[in-house]
């Protein structure tokens, strides 16, 4: 399991591992503290004024960004720079996507204003009055996929943990919620000479 921590959380005020005797979940945890805020906007600002589209990560890391400041002042600041940048993008389909990124992820800091703005510049295309629902829910979807890939690395790791500890494929299989046949086609891997 992955947890995506605020810039308002650091690594030390928490645990990647939940012991409850029998059973024990080790979480990875992803500090936006730990992100360099002010390298990233300048990078993706550089590219959006010279007109250059972003790749899949890049935007990401678009609505991410003002979650890796402390505060809700600050927050607030990033995303009202930000959805100023992302209006300025050329690729129509990109702005949109960041806007309503930004939006979705930054639903519990927002201010009303920045609300409004992202709800006016969205308005303003001919996409966005179409499809901004669309947009939201690609944007849900794609966290989902990212999610599911880490859980499933995550999940895999541990299994190779347990096969080594020498835990049972039956075992494993329950307790990680798989099916044997994948336990097993990890335990080949783990046998195969490197």
């Amino acid at each position: 399991m992955i947890v995506i921590y605020t810039a308002d959380v650091e690594r030390s005020e928490t645990s990647d591992l939940l012991d409850a005797g029998c059973l024990k979940l080790e979480t990875q945890s992803v500090f936006l503290s730990e992100m360099n805020s002010e390298e990233i906007s300048r990078r993706l600002y550089q590219k959006v004024a010279d007109r250059i589209p972003l790749s899949e990560e890049e935007l990401m890391e678009f609505i991410i960004l003002p979650l890796t400041y402390r505060g809700k002042d600050e927050k607030n600041k990033s995303i009202g720079q930000s959805v100023h940048m992302a209006n300025q993008m050329e690729d129509e389909e990109q702005r949109v996507f960041v806007l309503s990124g930004i939006a979705v992820f930054a639903d519990k800091v927002i201010e009303e204003e920045n609300m409004d703005m992202i709800r006016r510049y969205l308005g303003m295309t001919k996409v966005g009055q179409l499809f901004e629902d669309e947009k939201i829910r690609a944007v849900k979807e794609a966290t989902v996929k990212v999610t599911e890939k880490v859980t499933k690395e995550v999940t895999e790791k541990a299994a190779e943990k347990a096969l080594k500890q020498g835990f049972s494929v039956e075992d494993i299989a329950e307790i990680l919620s798989m099916t044997e046949e994948e336990v097993l086609e990890i335990q080949e891997k783990l046998s195969m000479p490197v």
